[in-house]
């Protein structure tokens, strides 16, 4: 098995990215999952409080882009609860989309351009899409 270095993991990310400027919107969507589900995959010795960690220091704007694409995901496990669209493999996440969008069903995020007062309200809305502003 091979191990990888710093310098190597740094090689193998300028890779990809160089690879990621050639791509189609869609066919990136798909590198990116792709390279999660592999690391999710083979990668048992994971450190997540190493990954959020990182995470937790990548760009204001890129943190919420990635909270819209868990929400989004939430949103599409939740609508395989609705359709029976799963099994004991995954019933679990799917139960805690359904539980996190019911939570969620309601929330409401309100800002005013240039404040930094932000404001967090609760309508009850059935099903809408939730919408993630980039600021």
């Amino acid at each position: 098995m091979k191990t990888f270095t710093n310098d190597a993991a740094k090689a193998a990310y300028n890779e990809i990215y160089q690879l990621t400027k050639t791509l189609s919107a869609e066919d990136n969507g798909n590198l990116i999952a792709r390279l999660l589900s592999d690391m999710l995959n083979h990668s048992q010795n994971t450190d997540v409080d190493a990954f959020l960690e990182c995470w937790n220091q990548e760009h204001r704007t890129l943190q919420q882009r990635f909270t819209s694409l868990v929400a989004k995901w939430l949103q599409l496990l939740n609508s395989k609860e609705k359709d029976k669209l799963f099994d004991l493999r995954n019933a679990y996440s799917v139960g805690f989309a359904k539980g996190a969008m019911q939570g969620l069903k309601d929330f409401k995020f309100e800002y005013q351009e240039g404040s930094h007062d932000y404001h967090y309200e609760y309508h009850p809305e059935e099903d809408r899409e939730m919408g993630f502003p980039y600021i």
